[in-house]
């Protein structure tokens, strides 16, 4: 009993400190970041459900690691763990394990030696090279996965691309667009001066208007922000960048020899205008080592302009700038009308700077956080399911399969219940997972409209992962429990048999899960789904196919199952009327499941928000 409790109290530890070192970032030698960018902890590089989603899979990597270390301690003494030398009793054959009835209900490893493992993975105790190793790559591929932080370098990419178009023939004393006056008359009157000087720049304009009207729109709350919870996370940035601006403000004004009088008019000094009028221009600009100055400030301009737009790309992501309705805001404000018409206008362009950015975010965090409520609902479903399905017909299986009755009633409810875990919902889990990352990184496209063969080649790489990650899963919890009640050599020589045993059993959660995803391509084109939109739950014609096909997987799984059995089994040589039964209850359980799993899918799919409406989206209405 002390072993599993130990067990329980090191999984508890890693999963209570793992985040800490989720949260590391391990990618800065791969990608050229700023000084901006390092301030920033990786979870704060994507949205919540993206980041919640990358955590719970590194931490289910962990526990992984942490159980494959624990139940073969003795092998792992070989890469350095020479702590653990010794301790666990696995492997040591039925006259060591299980000898009486007290070692009969152990795991087989000593308390000791799953504590040391857990504190070294969390880092509460000296680490081992080769498991602070494991856990750097699962970590790494975590933050690569969840596209941290290369989706907000891409959004930032495109950011610096772009400018923010002012309406022609803009006059910023007319129409400030909400603006600091100040900062148009700096940006106006340093543009002449650098014509005049023959040093004209149009990145550092650009770099300057997107500095400006960055910080009156989002430092200064001129445009309104959503989710303030969230933001109040990046207050260390924005105060950064504040002070950032304020010190290039102070540089420019001391080189355009501008100052603020009292009533916040800015003015040129008497100083300025004897200079301009005893010098040309060019001597003006060039002389006293101004010309140097000028490219320095060029240089942190565009240093400063990309930290504004990293700021407006964090935004982005974390839902904090979204597609504001203009309209909407018009109507409901009761400030000045010209006041109303530069909030707009200021939206417009900031809309416009964002474009095509918000909605990717916004589609990318959808598919990730659908994933994980179709994963939810699906296992729900499939767990209540196999419970009842126990409850009143699963004993009779029971029975069949161990020729006697159960002795309670929970024990073919947790026999089945396993079985469900195993067959159904670890393979969906990996297949969803799969879906998401590769519609997150534009890599899957809509099996709906894509040719056949990019379809087939989708959907052969997510049951090939799906299927593989489970049958190894199956065949580690296989190793671990043969090598602890019968030793090493037992457990070794049978991996052949449990391969083909399991292979086409396993296949019954990979088979829902690639109908599932179809569907799920198909709610996202309109026109295969308008059926769908008229009707308050899935066609029957799916349900029916659904329940076909993982009843027909089921049903040859279980004759597979039965013809390996009948193989190994040295009295017998045909297959007999438990096995009929079995191959019965097997089929009539996936067929339940897929019946089940497809109703209740119709009826979560058409709640999402990646299903069309039926009256159409705007963008729709705008193109008829």
């Amino acid at each position: 009993m002390e072993d599993w409790v130990a067990m329980l109290i090191g999984a508890i530890v890693i999963v209570l400190f793992s985040f800490e070192r989720f949260n590391r970032a391990n990618y800065e030698q791969k990608y050229q970041l700023d000084e901006l960018m390092r301030l920033l902890a990786p979870d704060q590089l994507r949205a919540r459900s993206v980041v919640t989603q990358a955590y719970v899979g590194y931490t289910v990597l962990l526990l992984l690691i942490y159980f494959l270390v624990c139940a073969f301690s003795n092998v792992f003494v070989l890469l350095g763990f020479d702590a653990l030398a010794g301790k666990n009793d696995i492997g040591g054959g039925a006259s060591t394990v299980g000898s009486n009835a007290d070692e009969a209900e152990t795991l087989g490893i000593r308390p000791e030696v799953s504590l040391t493992v857990a504190l070294i993975m969390v880092g509460l105790a000296p680490s081992v090279p080769v498991l602070k190793r494991f856990e750097e790559i699962v970590r790494y591929w975590a933050h690569r996965l969840a596209g941290i932080p290369t989706h907000v370098l891409n959004i930032l990419s495109i950011l610096r691309h772009r400018q923010i178009s002012l309406p022609e023939n803009h006059d910023y004393k007319k129409d400030s667009l909400l603006i600091d006056l100040n900062d148009w008359r700096r940006m106006s009157c340093s543009k002449k001066l650098l014509a005049q000087g023959d040093m004209g720049s149009q990145s550092f304009e650009r770099d300057l208007l997107v500095m400006f009207a960055a910080s009156s729109w989002i430092l200064d709350n001129q445009i309104q922000m959503h989710r303030p919870s969230d933001r109040q996370r990046f207050l260390q940035l924005e105060d950064k960048l504040r002070s950032r601006k304020k010190e290039l403000v102070g540089d420019l004004d001391d080189l355009i020899n501008l100052y603020i009088e009292g009533d916040q008019t800015m003015v040129a000094t008497d100083q300025n205008q004897i200079e301009m009028q005893q010098t040309s221009p060019e001597d003006f600009v060039l002389r006293n080592g101004r010309s140097q100055k000028w490219e320095r400030l060029f240089a942190r301009a565009d240093d400063l302009a990309e930290g504004f737009c990293t700021l407006i790309a964090l935004y982005v992501e974390r839902g904090i700038i979204q597609n504001t309705q203009q309209d909407t805001i018009a109507e409901n404000s009761r400030t000045k009308a010209q006041w109303v018409k530069q909030y707009a206008e200021a939206t417009r362009l900031l809309n416009d700077l964002t474009k095509d950015t918000v909605e990717q975010s916004v589609a990318r965090n959808a598919n990730t956080r659908d994933a994980t409520t179709l994963f939810m609902w699906m296992s729900t479903t499939i767990v209540v399911t196999t419970a009842v399905w126990s409850l009143f017909v699963g004993r009779y299986s029971y029975e069949l399969r161990h020729s006697h009755f159960a002795e309670n009633w929970y024990e073919p409810v947790w026999f089945q219940f396993v079985e469900a875990i195993f067959s159904f919902c670890l393979p969906m889990g990996i297949a969803l997972t799969v879906y998401a990352l590769l519609r997150n990184r534009d890599r899957w496209e809509n099996t709906v409209t894509a040719s056949a063969s990019k379809a087939l080649a989708q959907y052969f790489a997510v049951v090939a992962v799906s299927w593989l990650i489970t049958m190894v899963i199956v065949l580690g919890v296989f190793i671990w429990l043969t090598a602890l009640n019968w030793g090493w050599d037992v457990a070794i020589n049978n991996v052949g048999f449990v391969v083909e045993y399991e292979a086409v059993a396993k296949f019954r959660g990979v088979g829902l899960s690639v109908l599932l995803i179809y569907l799920c391509d198909v709610a996202q084109d309109r026109e295969a789904s308008k059926e769908w939109l008229t009707r308050s739950s899935m066609p029957k014609r799916w349900i029916a196919i659904g329940a076909l096909l993982v009843g027909a997987i089921g049903f040859w799984g279980r004759y597979a199952q039965s013809l390996i059995s009948v193989r190994e089994s040295a009295s017998r040589s045909t297959m007999d009327a438990i096995d009929g039964g079995l191959i019965v209850y097997a089929t009539l359980y996936s067929a339940l499941i897929g019946l089940v799993a497809l109703y209740i899918f119709g009826l979560v799919i058409r709640d999402r928000a990646f299903v069309p409406s039926p009256q159409g989206s705007k963008k729709d209405k705008e193109a008829t």
